[in-house]
């Protein structure tokens, strides 16, 4: 809890007011959001589409003053700012007593595979701390929000900074020693976590992504938003066979003292892959120090982020017993789960693969595996999400599959109808029959009765995801994992 009077004297000593009405309040509440508001909120008026309706519905439900870049009514306190983001994250911080000094902090951020590296982390700190007797590990990520008080799916890859800080301050009085984030390049552009104190960051992979209107104007601003992990970053652990190499060390400059490196086929990075086989739906693998591990995921590109996990893990000192215990425990439901039928003629590969990095590597594992089956995908792209991702995602689809479906995923504000257009347009470009279906779960069923022997269905995008977001509005929807499921159980049955 802090005064109005504390509030108005920080931002003022970080040079953000621009005018201001004052009054004796107790804050106890700091929200951007009508629907979360308590006795005594300070609300916080941002985002793009932001209406002033809001805040007049904040302040019937208790809201007392509130923070903007605009005044919109001067009968209740308010503080007009320069930078709505910057303040809401500095603010963020000091309401919550910088409880980030608290807790010892791992950041992850890539282009692919921030949730797999993130679900390692967790899975190899819980096993550690298990066995020491201590609490599981928080965690901020795409799949699940955990923080000592709550455990919810999450719907941002990184809370906004309101949230991320109530979460940390939560962990922290929890006794939670440990916080694992997964790190957006949106959550360092728009300012929700630069001001993080950060133990170990961590930075898989870059791929051209996320450039778009809504997202990055260029490649250079989103590779740039990544390797803002460093600058708050006390040891920065990096991928030695990432794209753009010379860039990442040129940024790192003198850090590199202090940089850790992992590679699946660097052999001068401190940790690398040696050799890998999959056995029994396992992934195995060994590295440089004559160590052997399992993956569930049979993916090898799931090596990557494991070896980024390892190499976190060897530098707090955790054992050798206790990492290779949280790898092979480690699940990571709707990221990459593959269903098998009896007889072996269907596989069911439910992806979150959702842009064309991660395409290019699922259909890597597709074609080494299944070279003989027929292929059938299923995926679609956000109407306010990168072109490149669109059409990258398309080329590897078309190319890669005998038939593919155009299906919902997060449209946003465009209509379905006008996505699947243009990626329907893309994906015959590359010889491949196409169709669209406004419904996900309609999708995969139908294309159940397209089984034509040795088949792979290939659905990608949401993999465990129970929401749509389309205008402003999280949909329910039956997630594809389920959907899968049941329609290998129906096959199995036939």
């Amino acid at each position: 809890m802090k005064s109005f009077a504390q509030i108005k004297s920080y931002l003022d000593e970080i040079g953000q007011i621009i005018e201001y009405k004052d009054d004796d309040l107790e804050i106890k509440h700091i929200s951007y959001d009508s629907r979360d508001i308590l006795k005594n909120t300070l609300f916080f008026c941002k985002g793009a589409n932001y209406k002033e309706e809001y805040l007049f519905s904040a302040l019937d439900k208790g809201a007392v003053a509130y923070i903007s870049e605009k005044k919109y009514t001067d009968q209740v306190p308010y503080i007009i700012v320069k930078d709505i983001r910057l303040t809401m994250m500095e603010l963020a911080r000091f309401f919550y007593d910088y409880p980030d000094k608290e807790i010892s902090i791992v950041a992850v951020t890539g282009t692919k595979g921030k949730s797999s590296t993130v679900s390692y982390i967790k899975s190899i700190l819980d096993s550690h701390l298990e066995a020491i007797g201590e609490k599981p590990a928080g965690i901020l990520s795409s799949i699940l929000t955990y923080d000592g008080v709550l455990s919810l799916e999450s719907k941002l890859t990184t809370p906004e900074a309101l949230l991320l800080f109530k979460h940390i301050r939560n962990a922290v009085d929890s006794g939670l020693k440990y916080m694992v984030v997964e790190a957006s390049s949106q959550a360092f552009k728009y300012n929700r976590i630069n001001n993080l104190e950060i133990d170990y960051g961590i930075f898989l992979n870059i791929g051209h992504d996320h450039v778009s209107p809504t997202e990055h104007p260029s490649f250079d601003d989103y590779f740039s938003s990544k390797l803002k992990i460093f600058d708050q970053s006390k040891t920065c652990i990096y991928n030695s066979s990432i794209d753009f190499k010379d860039k990442v060390e040129s940024y790192l400059g003198e850090k590199l003292s202090k940089s850790i490196t992992f590679s699946t086929n660097d052999k001068t990075a401190d940790f690398y892959l040696v050799n890998q086989k999959l056995e029994n739906k396992h992934l195995i693998f060994e590295t440089n120090e004559k160590e052997i591990y399992s993956l569930n995921q049979i993916g090898s590109y799931n090596i990557e982020n494991a070896l980024a996990a390892i190499s976190y893990a060897k530098q707090i000192g955790i054992s050798y017993e206790s990492i290779k215990e949280g790898l092979i425990n480690a699940s990571i439901e709707g990221r990459e789960n593959i269903f098998i039928s009896d007889d072996e003629n269907v596989v069911a590969f439910v992806s979150y693969a959702h842009n064309g990095l991660s395409f290019r590597k699922c259909f890597e594992f597709i074609n080494e595996h299944y070279p003989d089956y027929k292929v059938i995908s299923m995926f679609g792209a956000g109407g306010e999400r990168a072109l490149v991702r669109m059409q990258e995602m398309c080329e590897e689809g078309g190319k890669n599959s005998d038939f593919v479906y155009i299906i919902p995923d997060d449209p946003g504000y465009k209509p379905f109808a006008e996505i699947a257009d243009k990626m329907e347009e893309i994906v015959r470009l590359q010889g491949c029959e196409v169709t669209s279906n406004p419904v996900r779960e309609d999708a995969i069923r139908d294309s159940f009765s397209k089984i034509d022997g040795k088949t792979l269905l290939f659905i990608a995008g949401k993999g465990g995801e129970t929401y749509n977001y389309a205008y402003g509005i999280y949909e329910p929807i039956k997630d594809d994992l389920s959907v899968a499921k049941e329609e290998i159980d129906k096959y199995n049955k036939i």
